[in-house]
């Protein structure tokens, strides 16, 4: 796979997995982050007969259509950064990233590994920066406007993708949202839903950033893992012929993310 195409997937895939790093807009019914109500203990009646029968236990809560959004809003006011690895699935061709993100300030490193070697990039207020197989050892390469549209694109639409925005397309993308089952994945109890949107309403500004050449569908539906805390921590979709899975491995651990130094960033390739 060329450089340019590995480039186009990432264009695709970055913002659809900046998602679920976002903070979302602030919800107001003033229950604390991943928890459910709880139901007033019941009161005993005045008398009682040995016929009384027990009382059940209510079922579990279950996220539907209206509470969604504002649940995973409330819960990433409290997240400062995420570290996941994706795998990816382009052409045939098997990719994977390591990615982490920080909120204040924000910042973005990228790790993907793909069959011509390794891409990295680091986005942070200051820029983009990508090292690519084509350049020195360690080095890395500034984007900016210029003769390569593509890659120009790609800066532009990295550099404008703060997580603490990304979710406002989601909360007006008009999501359909299906439980499916609670399965236990590693040690982790999860519930897995489908979770249907409008895809170009939930990538918002960024879909500017995506070629030309891709035409994004009308929805997309995602797969996700959510936790009692009412965070994702797995998720998968498929885009344009790309299969995306994504498993989170751990939130606000990251540290402050930086631009490279000075001496290792080349003017051209």
């Amino acid at each position: 796979m060329r450089l340019r195409s590995r480039v186009a997937a990432v264009a695709v895939a970055l913002p659809m997995i900046l998602g679920v790093a976002a903070c979302g807009t602030d919800d107001r019914s003033g229950a604390p982050a991943g928890t459910t109500p709880t139901p007033a203990p019941a009161t005993a009646p005045a008398t009682t007969t040995a016929s009384t029968a027990p009382l059940k236990a209510a079922p579990p809560l279950r996220l539907t259509n209206a509470s969604f959004m504002p649940a995973m809003n409330k819960a990433n006011q409290k997240v400062t950064s995420m570290e996941a690895t994706t795998r990816m699935v382009v052409q045939g061709q098997a990719m994977s990233m390591k990615v982490a993100t920080t909120t204040k300030p924000f910042g973005l490193k990228m790790d993907m590994s793909t069959p011509d070697g390794l891409i990295k990039m680091i986005v942070v207020k200051t820029g983009m920066y990508m090292s690519t197989p084509d350049l020195p050892a360690g080095k890395y390469l500034k984007l900016s406007t210029g003769k390569d549209a593509e890659l120009a694109a790609l800066a532009e639409m990295a550099e404008s993708a703060d997580p603490a925005k990304t979710f406002e397309g989601w909360n007006k993308a008009g999501l359909k949202v299906k439980f499916v089952k609670s399965e236990t994945v590693g040690a982790r109890k999860l519930d897995r839903y489908l979770v249907t949107m409008d895809t170009k309403t939930a990538l918002g500004a960024k879909a500017k950033g995506i070629p030309a050449e891709a035409k994004l569908p009308k929805t997309v539906t995602y797969t996700v893992w959510m936790g009692t805390d009412n965070l994702p921590y797995k998720l998968s979709f498929n885009l344009l012929g790309m299969d995306v899975q994504m498993d989170i491995t751990g939130y606000n651990t990251v540290r402050p993310i930086t631009a490279p130094p000075a001496s290792k960033i080349v003017k051209k390739r």
